[in-house]
């Protein structure tokens, strides 16, 4: 009985994610064909044959639909700073991210995130994603440094690493057609290691001292 109670919830969930899959495909198809407006959820249900309802059982909106690949690395990245073992820095994970992920972006990768960037509500659905990832960054940050989420140092470190990504976006977008994602963004975060280092080391200089105190 447990085993097939188990191979039954597989297979849930495979429709389940053949379902999510469909309405991805027809979404980035509608919105190819139709545009941003044009590219409705009544039109992306009917693309991926089913109803309404089903579709808001698996996006809040339409704009999380279009940007489902993006919402997916975003939430590869907060898994991988939330579960990195204890002393790895995050500027590690990120480094990690952006050679294990962001390496296999292709010319058609760029072209529609280049369409995608040209609408601004979806230019605003995806602020609020890296928000989050922000907020994750700077909280762990705040943990290397030994000081609270609402200091100076891990907010303005973290305001930077949300800077140079949203550039080397923009530099790959706009940039020459033979430079990779991944090698604008390694190149944008060797600047905020850069400018990280000094703040870092002297955090590593306190520790060796001992345990400090977290500051304010």
């Amino acid at each position: 009985m447990y085993s097939v109670g188990m191979a039954e919830q597989g297979l849930r969930e495979r429709k389940k994610e053949q379902t999510r899959t469909r309405l991805m495909a027809a979404a980035v198809r509608l919105f190819d064909e139709r545009g941003y407006d044009g590219a409705t959820v009544e039109l992306i249900a009917a693309g991926a044959e089913v109803s309404v309802p089903t579709f808001f059982r698996y996006f809040e909106s339409k704009e999380d639909a279009f940007l489902s690949s993006s919402r997916a690395q975003l939430d590869r990245l907060e898994g991988a700073i939330l579960e990195r073992p204890a002393g790895v820095p995050v500027l590690e994970v990120l480094r990690g991210f952006i050679n294990e992920v962001l390496g296999g972006e292709q010319v058609s990768d760029r072209l529609a995130m280049k369409r995608f960037h040209s609408v601004p509500q979806l230019q605003d659905r995806l602020r609020e994603y890296e928000d989050r990832v922000r907020q994750l960054v700077t909280e762990a940050l705040a943990d290397e440094l030994g000081v609270e989420s609402s200091n100076l140092r891990p907010q303005m470190l973290a305001g930077c690493i949300e800077g140079a990504f949203g550039a080397a976006r923009r530099a790959w977008l706009e940039g020459p057609r033979d430079e990779s994602l991944e090698d604008c963004a390694n190149r944008a975060l060797d600047l905020v290691e850069q400018m990280a280092e000094p703040l870092l080391r002297e955090s590593n200089k306190e520790s060796g001292e001992g345990s400090p105190q977290k500051e304010s």
